[in-house]
């Protein structure tokens, strides 16, 4: 049975279409990806997890392909199923992946559901044939199942793979790998050690995983036990999950794909999180996983036990608490405009705590292109939308570009309404609010924050021009002496 999945490419659309695929054949079965600028696996790899490799031949890395990488991991016990796929397939590199190691060859211009469980259930059959010849149990020889494979080959925990040059990362990539959960541990969890009892929890059937959930929660995120629906989005569900392998807390980010527009939904859910999982920084939330099951993509997220910062609200925050806050969620910001990433949605209800004084970035959005284009049209939408709305910049509201600069526009929202309990721009309709965001002149903090009014003008100045161009400008502009 194909559970799980791992590609090793470096285009998202592959991604897409290879779940459509799967899916008509294994509609359980759960894809990862694998970005091959972040380097060869490491050996502690656990190669283990998958039942099957499709490793893109065309890695997009200089003088660096996927026959190179499969020459420096075949050596590897662990390896599962291996199929090469190209969009430039010959004959002769056919022959060349064959003479390498594969047990399988796809040509991606003619990928559809029938070409790939055709190539999928040849592969498997010989690697069947392979490891029969290959591994020996007790007496004879025969075929050792993805769950046994992981009994008699456990995670390494040296060097395995030897052979060939290593592959290194290009200079001009910061990225850090997308490894499954089970192989690096989420921060801030402290690291747990594989042990029999961990790695039976990653081979829960499906009808255990059932018995333990809820009788009203009826999705089945492999790998995850779902013990409460916390939250219901414009396209995404959240749950609140149980990893499998260690009990650990997590958030599940439910898409449903059943509309026509799946693919284009599809690609903003994971392009989104894959960008935001490559940012180490303790004031954005860790992504654990990204993946695919059945009718639905599902993202792994970090669960945060201490609310969120529209509950704190609720009551009034002192001004040095609020600065403090401020603070870091500049910085967070700031880690994640250096990779290029805007929110467009910065509000408090997306400020999360992890401890009582420690806070994290969460939900950068999976529609704000979507959002960006028809926000000024909307003049009649529900109490969700509505928050948002108090947050959003004048150039969104217009149809313009929205950059980091409208991150810090609703960052001075924020601040504003941490210092005194209001928005600084209200009314009985969107229109009203958006005409406050456009034409209203700054509102003025009242004492003891009146020294704070020339940050908060950086902040919300129509114009962007006008405001902090950064967050490094913004953090200087601070007196944290005064407010420490």
């Amino acid at each position: 049975m194909l559970q799980r999945i791992l590609i090793i490419d470096d285009s998202e659309d592959v991604e897409v279409l290879v779940r459509f695929c799967a899916q008509a054949s294994w509609p359980e079965a759960v894809l990862e990806m694998y970005d091959p600028r972040c380097g060869l696996p490491e050996a502690s790899f656990n190669w283990s997890r998958y039942d099957l490799l499709l490793l893109d031949f065309d890695l997009g890395l200089v003088d660096q392909n996927g026959l190179d990488w499969l020459l420096q991991l075949k050596s590897e016990p662990r390896l599962p199923c291996v199929i090469m796929m190209t969009g430039y397939a010959s004959e002769k590199l056919a022959a060349k992946a064959g003479a390498t190691g594969v047990e399988g060859f796809i040509d991606k211009n003619k990928l559809t559901p029938e070409t790939f469980a055709h190539a999928v259930r040849q592969a498997m059959e010989a690697k069947r044939e392979a490891m029969k010849r290959a591994v020996p149990v007790g007496d004879k020889t025969e075929y050792i199942s993805p769950e046994d494979r992981q009994k008699l080959w456990p995670p390494a925990t040296g060097p395995s793979v030897k052979a060939g040059p290593a592959v290194q990362k290009p200079a001009a990539v910061e990225e850090r790998p997308r490894v499954p959960p089970s192989t690096v541990p989420p921060k801030p969890a402290a690291p747990k050690e594989a042990t029999a009892t961990t790695l039976a929890r990653t081979t829960t059937t499906t009808q255990e995983r059932k018995a333990r959930q809820p009788a009203d929660i009826t999705i089945m995120v492999p790998g995850y036990t779902v013990t409460k629906k916390i939250g219901e989005g414009g396209m995404a569900s959240i749950y609140l999950a149980e990893r499998d392998e260690d009990n650990l807390k997590v958030v599940l980010k439910i898409l449903s794909l059943k509309q026509k527009e799946d693919s284009v939904l599809l690609r903003r859910f994971m392009r989104e999180y894959k960008l935001i999982a490559q940012i180490e920084h303790p004031n954005i939330v860790q992504i654990y996983e990204r993946a695919f099951a059945s009718s639905f993509a599902y993202i792994a997220m970090e669960y945060f036990e201490h609310g969120d910062l529209a509950e704190r609200l609720r009551n009034r925050i002192d001004g040095k608490t609020a600065i403090k806050y401020l603070h870091q969620i500049a910085e967070g910001l700031g880690a994640a405009h250096a990779k290029g990433i805007v929110h467009r949605d910065l509000k408090p209800a997306n400020i999360l705590f992890r401890s009582e004084h420690e806070l994290a970035i969460s939900d950068f959005g999976i529609a704000k292109e979507v959002e960006s284009d028809t926000l000024r049209k909307q003049l009649t939408v529900d109490g969700a939308l509505l928050g948002t709305l108090y947050y959003v910049s004048p150039e969104q509201i217009l149809g313009g570009d929205a950059d980091q600069r409208s991150d810090i526009y609703s960052l001075g929202v924020i601040m504003y309404k941490m210092l005194t309990g209001k928005h600084p721009y209200s009314g009985n309709s969107p229109a009203q609010i958006f005409e406050g965001h456009i034409n209203a002149p700054i509102p003025l903090l009242p004492p003891p924050y009146t020294s704070l009014q020339p940050l908060l003008d950086g902040l919300l100045a129509k114009d962007p021009n006008e405001r902090f161009q950064s967050t490094e400008d913004l953090l200087m502009g601070i007196n944290w002496k005064e407010w420490s």
